[in-house]
């Protein structure tokens, strides 16, 4: 009751307790969810085109993806959903609009039709053969692999959540990409070239003309005799604006590195390390463990004395076998070798096989022991027909082998030279296996029933097989202490960009750097590469202001041996908003440029005259002729990329002399000395087909890019990574 009357007679308090309890509620739901104040919108990532994207989907999304797509770079992952997600949103409200979309039945279609129905990722996702490389850039979809996931989401059983999410994932990218080719095939096929425009395209290819011309390089002006403004500059940047403006933010981060390098020191002992660890492979019985527990290599080829390395090559062929070589130094290891073996070998040998493996095992994957057994009774089987005459080798290949290059021909491989097969193979036809009898060996392949038919001997040459072990050189803990060191005393003792750079000067073993211009979700600094330490660069760049130092030291690792290799020290050097750039963010890419236009104006003052011969006597050049050109094409023979120059001397008349023209690399004056008509079309359907599809071409990526400059767009990822 006392506390009561105490309220009644302060009426004031109780508005008070009020009034910051509405506040406190308040600010409590402020901060909380999308509306939480001057923080990363809560667990909104971005907002593309009116579709919020909330971390926890795009996190989810990422991790879907980076479980089934293997790679090392987690923001380049990122970067990649990021623009799918954009052009996801950004098609799917077209579509809408449009009315475009994707059937049941059709998604089957892309999935699993027909190869020739099939979208375009199925292909990339499962090829057939072991995936794009440089012999096969386009490799063919694995269809059983694909049919196989068929079954299992038709039947429904077995399919793991991973697999669920892959899959919903996958329909939704399928269906993306089906729309979009949609989008690109109406816009494409919309696209009309004009009679006229037909007949002036004809035209600038098939009109060839020659001309003579002087060409006066700007060197023949010294800098000195030309004065340098920033109203020049900014006039030039005015009239060429658009060239160099940019639709979004980029800064320069200036940067200074510390090479963590290893003392002469640290290389006295890992060579001594080396060397105890060579004592105990000489007397290793099976080099083959040993090597595979000291992360060593086994070269199952049977080398020459030219095929061996210095080092080696001299000991190899006259050491016992089981001895070893060195250490010595190979590149930035210090090695020791093992003779393991040393025999003569046959030049070439010819054999016959049946191939007994998994045929929809993927290529590189090790056989388990299970399979292994299963295809050796299968060999014993077939071996006991072959040598009891109730079957003939061409029929078992034909029927059991599976290895697509011999089992149409009997099984049969043609003399071939020593290691041109997998080595338990190789060593069985050229020398371990007795000809004409069979010989089943296993092989990371499968199992083979292998027959050795021939041998030829001709040059008897010696050959050995080396194992090796080894460590690379790299800094010892000592040294990478006392370069970390160096790194955070260039940052206690620099605290401005200025003072960075000074510092950088005066020391010899430090240089100064400057990264390419980079966006706020940039990860990838072309000169330290694309690591999680170089977004971090970028982010200190973006959440500070010009001449800051970084109070962080960044480690950048060496990608063989993971130790640090390199310190940086950075600042923020420059910062460019959008749109036109000012003066001093590209005073030194247009400087030389401008300086050119104005020699070539004081060139063009001393020109008085018409008579090339006269001009090219007055600047110590020469007049030159450039034949057969064509104004679709600019880059002529000799000349150069002078569109300017072309231009010229298809405006005038021929005969005669243009006026001074001021090119990419000096001023030129031209003659056209012929420059007859150009033949009339003969087949103006087939030449407008030829003409317009380089820009039809140019549709897929130049209309996505378009809708997405001019999409509303909210990115707020370099907020959470």
């Amino acid at each position: 009751m006392a506390v009561i009357g105490k309220i009644r007679r302060n009426n004031w308090l109780l508005i008070a307790l009020i009034g910051l309890g509405l506040l406190a509620f308040i600010l409590m739901d402020s901060m909380s969810g999308d509306r939480s104040i001057g923080a990363t919108s809560g667990n909104t990532i971005g907002n593309i085109a009116g579709n919020k994207i909330s971390y926890s989907e795009f996190n989810r999304m990422y991790e879907v993806r980076s479980k089934n797509f293997e790679s090392n770079d987690s923001y380049g992952q990122r970067s990649s959903l990021w623009e799918y997600l954009v052009e996801k949103s950004i098609i799917q409200n077209e579509a809408d609009a449009l009315g475009l979309g994707v059937s049941t039945q059709e998604l089957k279609d892309l999935q699993f039709g027909s190869p020739a129905n099939l979208s375009p990722l199925m292909a990339s996702r499962f090829p057939a053969g072991g995936g794009a490389n440089q012999f096969n850039p386009n490799p063919q979809p694995d269809m059983e692999r694909i049919m196989q996931f068929k079954t299992a989401i038709d039947e429904g059983t077995n399919l793991t959540p991973d697999f669920i999410d892959f899959w919903r994932m996958h329909e939704g990218e399928v269906r993306k990409d089906r729309i979009q080719r949609k989008l690109n095939n109406l816009v494409s096929k919309s696209m009309f070239t004009p009679s006229w425009m037909v007949e002036k395209a004809y035209s600038e290819q098939n009109q060839r003309i020659t001309f003579n011309y002087v060409k006066i390089p700007f060197d023949n002006v010294a800098d000195s005799e030309v004065t340098l403004t920033d109203a020049d500059l900014t006039s030039y940047l005015t009239t060429n604006a658009a060239k160099y403006s940019q639709d979004e933010e980029t800064r320069k981060i200036g940067y200074v590195t510390i090479d963590v390098v290893a003392s002469s020191a640290d290389s006295t002992q890992i060579r001594g390390d080396v060397a105890k660890l060579g004592e105990q492979f000489a007397t290793a019985t099976d080099a083959t463990s040993f090597v595979e527990r000291y992360n060593g290599q086994s070269n199952p080829q049977w080398l020459t004395v030219d095929e061996l390395g210095d080092d080696v090559k001299n000991q190899a062929f006259s050491q016992a076998v089981g001895s070893t070589v060195g250490p010595y130094l190979e590149g930035k290891a210090y090695t020791v070798a093992k003779i393991v073996d040393r025999r003569v070998l046959p030049d070439s040998a010819k054999c016959r096989h049946i191939l007994i493996s998994d045929p929809m095992m993927q290529r590189g994957t090790k056989p388990v022991e299970g399979q292994y057994v299963a295809w050796e009774k299968t060999a014993d089987s077939l071996k006991v027909l072959l040598e009891s005459g109730q079957a003939n080798f061409d029929s078992l290949a034909a029927k059991f082998s599976t290895d697509g290059g011999s089992k149409d021909k009997g099984g049969f491989y043609d003399w071939a030279g020593v290691n041109q097969y997998v080595p338990e193979f190789n060593d069985m036809v050229f020398f371990k296996g007795d000809l004409k009898k069979l010989y089943a060996v296993r092989t990371d392949f499968g199992v083979h029933l292998i027959e050795p038919l021939g041998r030829k001997n001709i040059n008897n040459t010696e050959r050995v097989r080396v194992s090796y072990v080894r460590k690379n050189i790299k800094p010892s803990k000592t040294t990478t202490r006392t370069a970390y060191t160096k790194a955070t005393e260039l940052i206690r003792n620099n605290s401005s960009l200025d003072a960075l750079k000074a510092a950088a000067e005066a020391n010899p073993a430090l240089q100064y750097n400057t990264t390419n211009p980079v966006t706020t979700n940039d990860h990838n600094l072309l000169q330290l590469g694309a690591t999680e330490e170089s977004r971090k660069m970028v982010k200190f760049a973006f959440e500070n202001s010009i001449g800051e130092v970084s109070s962080d030291v960044y480690r950048f690792q060496d990608q063989v041996d993971f130790y640090d290799n390199k310190y940086v020290v950075s600042a923020v050097e420059s910062v460019q908003g959008a749109g036109k750039p000012s003066i001093d963010n590209v005073r030194d890419m247009i400087t030389p440029i401008v300086r050119n236009m104005k020699k070539g104006e004081i060139i063009k003052g001393k020109i008085n005259t018409q008579d090339l011969f006269s001009i090219a006597n007055t600047f110590e050049s020469q007049v030159d002729t450039a034949s057969n050109v064509s104004f679709s094409n600019p880059n002529v023979p000799g000349l150069g990329q002078e569109a300017k120059v072309v231009a010229a001397a298809f405006k005038i008349n021929q005969n005669a002399v243009s006026q001074p023209v001021i090119g990419e690399n000096g001023v030129y004056i031209v003659q056209t000395t012929s420059k007859p008509d150009s033949p009339a079309p003969s087949n103006l359907g087939a030449i407008r087909n030829t003409i317009s599809q380089p820009s039809k071409n140019q549709v897929a990526t130049g209309m996505i890019q378009s809708m997405k400059k001019n999409a509303n767009i909210e990115d707020k990822r370099s907020s959470f990574f």
